[in-house]
């Protein structure tokens, strides 16, 4: 329809709200940097991204495919106040500087960015993710969808990204990546878990919904008015009930609550309050995730539970407090950390992390990283004052 594409994508960014200084110096770098940097999601398709992520308003993003950390931002604009957004990489390379984005931005605390294979990574991500974007390896396209597609819950979307494959999809005799685009997008054609659509936005993007809570309102439909009327009244109940339920905590408010456990700890122990506090808030961001609102597991301490609310690998507790002491249990008890309290006793946070770090507590490359970024972030080292 557009002959000039170049035109229309000036166009089309010139109308669209602007990038924000620190997507135009990710934009800029990469254009410098990078030998690919057409891979970057830019600025046209960076704010279709995020105005996606605002709709949606998820609790919980996963993006396939990190590269250097456009997207990623540009989604994690529609995050809820306390979500989390999980990124996954393969190039080491580019990790220092892709985490330097990260850190600068206003959610670099909700930002988990792991290095590795996504196919390994993504069976140890706990949980249901509300938003999905797929930009990684085309070969495995169809098999990251399969990984995630349970995963979605109802009115959750699953976004693919390069499904025209620069207009090779239309090719009489296509090559083997293509073939492999084409049974894509044949494969999610057919898909009737789902209401999808190809938005032509750069290189096509494959948009799939979550199509339970459709069908679920057509079956409500057919039946009577006052069956209508008090189904209607009783999931505006569970709404509520869910709403005030479950306490809800911002970063301010969580720490508030538990300084005074993490410095009563410190003072039998030795370890930090910081120490505490920064990883409790990193493990269970800042008490909401779903581990530590059903289990009052805070620390992604893995071992057996009771609860019939949530299938979980990480261990449950009677009560927050119990989770706090046994991590510190957890500590004394395991022979790579059981020596820090006689070579770190006295010593800052930093060296605490450090250890705890090396012991293997999270296999995530990043963990130090975001930990440390906790405390400084927080200033949760005024807590060591005591």
């Amino acid at each position: 329809m557009f002959q000039n594409e170049e035109r229309v994508n000036s166009y089309l960014e010139s109308i669209c709200d602007e990038e924000n200084p620190l997507l135009k110096t990710i934009h800029r770098e990469t254009y410098l940097r990078e030998t690919m940097p057409h891979m970057l999601s830019g600025h046209y398709q960076g704010r279709v991204l995020a105005m996606i992520s605002k709709m949606v308003s998820p609790t919980r993003i996963l993006e396939i495919g990190t590269f250097t950390g456009y997207a990623t931002l540009c989604l994690a604009e529609g995050l809820q106040q306390g979500g989390e957004l999980h990124t996954i990489d393969i190039n080491e390379e580019q990790q220092e500087r892709v985490q330097g984005y990260f850190d600068k931005s206003p959610f670099a605390s909700q930002i988990h960015y792991h290095i590795g294979d996504a196919y390994d990574i993504i069976p140890t991500l706990e949980g249901s993710f509300d938003l999905v974007f797929i930009d990684a390896d085309k070969k495995r396209n169809l098999t990251y969808y399969d990984m995630m597609i349970d995963r979605v819950p109802s009115g959750g979307v699953i976004m693919i990204d390069n499904v025209l494959w620069k207009g090779k999809v239309f090719d009489e005799k296509p090559d083997n990546q293509t073939k492999q685009v084409l049974e894509l997008n044949s494969t999610l054609a057919k898909d009737s878990r789902v209401e999808k659509l190809i938005l032509p936005i750069r290189d096509g993007l494959f948009c799939d919904a979550q199509k339970v809570m459709v069908e679920t309102k057509k079956q409500i439909m057919q039946k009577s008015l006052v069956s209508r009327t008090l189904l209607m009244l009783f999931l505006c109940l569970l709404s509520i009930a869910a709403a005030f339920g479950q306490k809800k905590f911002t970063p301010k408010s969580y720490i508030e609550e538990h300084k005074g456990l993490a410095q009563q700890l410190m003072r039998e122990t030795g370890v930090p309050a910081s120490v505490i506090l920064a990883i409790a808030i990193h493990e269970s961001a800042y008490g909401n995730s779903r581990i530590a609102q059903h289990l009052n597991n805070h620390f992604g301490i893995k071992g057996k539970n009771n609860s019939k609310k949530i299938r979980s690998a990480y261990k449950g507790y009677s009560s927050v407090k119990e989770s706090y002491h046994d991590f510190i249990g957890v500590l004394k008890r395991r022979k790579s950390t059981a020596h820090l309290f006689e070579t770190c006793f006295g010593k800052n946070c930093e060296a605490w992390i450090h250890g705890i770090a090396r012991s293997g507590y999270s296999q995530t490359k990043t963990w130090k990283t975001h930990v440390l970024g906790m405390i400084k972030r927080y200033n949760l080292e005024e807590y060591d004052k005591i």
